[in-house]
């Protein structure tokens, strides 16, 4: 279903960012936030599928969306300081 498909996804970002934090080099660190943004984006196309099939509001899309924006750019902010 979606519902868990979202959970899922959600769940890999922040495992993605849990895994990176254990890496020993800023470098290995800033690809696991990536991979985390990845499934971040993930979650945004499950979201968009489920409002074309009526399974989401179009209210609750788009605070699925603010939520995704606000979420990446903190993700971007730390992959950016990963980097210098």
């Amino acid at each position: 279903s979606t519902s868990k498909r979202v959970t899922f996804v959600r769940r890999s970002v922040s495992s993605n960012i849990a895994e990176g934090c254990g890496r020993s080099t800023d470098k290995e660190f800033a690809r696991f936030v990536e991979i985390g943004y990845g499934s971040l984006m993930e979650c945004v196309s499950q979201a968009h599928i489920a409002k074309s099939q009526g399974l989401l509001s179009a209210g609750e899309n788009d605070n699925l969306h603010r939520l995704a924006e606000e979420l990446s750019r903190m993700l971007s902010g730390l992959r950016n300081s990963l980097h210098r």
